[in-house]
């Protein structure tokens, strides 16, 4: 009898170490659970390779090129060139990183070859790192010099 009395004794002697170690459990999971919703609420917008193509190129004929679409390196070497495009007239993916963008322009049509990047860094997800223009005769044409 006394084996039980002692053993019952031990249990109350724990209860007040078991309730602290389960309010600190308890409020360890409340910051988590808050930094997670908070974390959440500054989520990146991500964009696909083709909405990135439109709006970057977008950017870059209105003369405004961001950071958030381009690549340094680019910036750099359009930051002299002035862009008189009247209407962008077709988009078109060629692969998973590389898009067509023809557009007009009081010259004729143009065609430029962007080619993205893909990183979780970038505000986008991607980001356009070379753009090659060339004109075009008709407004589906590309010619591949090697």
């Amino acid at each position: 009898m006394e084996e039980y009395q002692s053993m019952a004794k031990s249990i109350k002697e724990l209860k007040n170490p078991l309730i602290i170690i389960a309010l600190i459990s308890a409020l360890t999971h409340l910051l988590i659970l808050g930094s997670g919703i908070y974390l959440n609420r500054i989520k990146v917008e991500e964009m696909s390779a083709f909405e990135v193509c439109h709006k970057g190129m977008t950017e870059l004929f209105s003369n405004n090129p961001s950071s958030s679409f381009f690549n340094k390196t680019v910036l750099k070497d359009v930051k002299e060139e002035v862009f008189e495009v009247e209407q962008l007239s077709l988009i078109k993916m060629l692969g998973d990183f590389n898009c067509d963008v023809i557009a007009k322009d009081h010259k004729g049509h143009r065609s430029y070859r962007v080619r993205l990047e893909k990183n979780p860094k970038f505000s986008h997800l991607y980001r356009i790192v070379d753009v090659k223009g060339q004109r075009l005769t008709s407004s589906y044409q590309w010619e591949e010099k090697l």
